[in-house]
């Protein structure tokens, strides 16, 4: 699909760059598919994945750092951010006092 994309984008007719454009907009605005690169990376085994595997990732992954590179030569990257919820903190509980009453002190002493 990068591959596909990436010849759109030096094609001579001036719609197909547009569709290009459109798409690479939607791909390089999108934080998870800026990601998604790294974590396969990452996420790479040996003992599951084979080294055919592995060559395909590192070159699509290359292809994709190229036109990312070239997209922000030509554009402004709006990055979109995603929040972080802070988690709130419980606040201790309060020591309750052991209040005894008079009658409740006088019985426990054995008065």
């Amino acid at each position: 699909m990068l591959e596909n994309l990436s010849l759109m984008q030096v094609s001579k007719d001036s719609k197909i760059k547009n569709i290009s454009g459109v798409i690479q907009n939607i791909i390089f605005y999108q934080q998870e598919y800026r990601e998604l690169p790294t974590m396969l990376l990452k996420q790479f085994n040996r003992t599951f994945f084979t080294k055919s595997y592995l060559t395909d990732l590192i070159e699509c992954t290359h292809l994709y750092i190229r036109m990312l590179d070239a997209y922000t030569k030509s554009n402004t990257l709006i990055v979109q951010l995603t929040k972080k919820v802070a988690k709130k903190k419980k606040k201790p509980a309060k020591k309750k006092k052991n209040l005894l009453s008079d009658r409740e002190m006088q019985e426990n002493v054995g008065w």
